[in-house]
């Protein structure tokens, strides 16, 4: 290449006036020289654009490919939101039942308690009652008790009498 370019300086300083006729130079070998440079450019033009080309096509089927992806992720994005939405839904009204089942335990506690209160009260007087009872039981017992020993006193006294 670097031979075709001096010869083309030549060539081109023979044009313009100035003489380099010292070596002579063969214008059929530049013009062949060019020519096959210009052949070798072309080709190697011929090759860049089908490798542009190429990556041009990569490029768009990698662009299609990610539109492709991009359409898939939004759906999933789509889905994913529908069911976060309507799991939130869902939590939402399990609280809400949550709640209104703790409330309706809570007042069931509170009936709860009034009732063990009132039991409490009923068999603390129930148990004064029986206490009462038991007092005036064991008085009445008491006292049968001591009217059998005086009767049975009297009847040793009456049976000694006799003898």
């Amino acid at each position: 290449e670097n031979e075709n370019l001096h010869k083309y300086k030549r060539l081109v300083e023979s044009r313009s006036g100035v003489c380099a006729m010292d070596d002579q130079v063969n214008y059929k070998d530049v013009v062949q020289n060019l020519t096959n440079d210009y052949n070798n450019l072309n080709k190697q033009f011929f090759e860049l654009q089908c490798s542009f080309h190429a990556m041009e096509v990569g490029n768009k089927e990698t662009v299609q490919n990610l539109t492709v992806e991009k359409e898939r992720l939004t759906a999933d994005n789509v889905e994913l939101r529908s069911s976060f939405y309507a799991m939130e839904v869902n939590y939402r009204e399990v609280v809400q039942n949550l709640t209104v089942e703790k409330e309706k335990q809570s007042a069931d506690n509170d009936n709860l308690k009034k009732q063990v209160v009132e039991l409490r009260f009923s068999f603390s007087v129930k148990e004064e009652e029986y206490k009462f009872a038991v007092d005036t039981k064991t008085a009445e017992n008491q006292s049968l008790i001591e009217e059998k020993v005086n009767v049975h006193k009297k009847l040793i006294t009456f049976i000694k009498c006799q003898v």
